[in-house]
């Protein structure tokens, strides 16, 4: 069963975890930096698939950058 989480820090403890949020909180999704990763669908129809890039340092000798992609999901209200 997924459950909605509401506030900036439950969706930031589900990333945390490696899990996709599922939130109805646009505002908390545009302050952590997520955009839409499908612009174009319908507005409010259906759930959207939200994204943000994040940078993160492997923990290598060699000190490795990676880029990671983070989904959330935003509910239709």
């Amino acid at each position: 069963m997924t459950a909605t989480v509401h506030s900036i820090e439950a969706i930031e403890a589900l990333l945390q975890r490696g899990l996709m949020p599922k939130t109805d909180n646009r505002d908390a999704l545009i302050a952590l930096g997520f955009v839409r990763s499908s612009p174009y669908a319908e507005e409010g129809r259906h759930e959207t698939l939200w994204e943000r890039s994040v940078d993160h340092i492997n923990r290598s000798p060699a000190g490795h950058r990676m880029l990671v992609r983070e989904r959330a999901v935003l509910e239709a209200t």
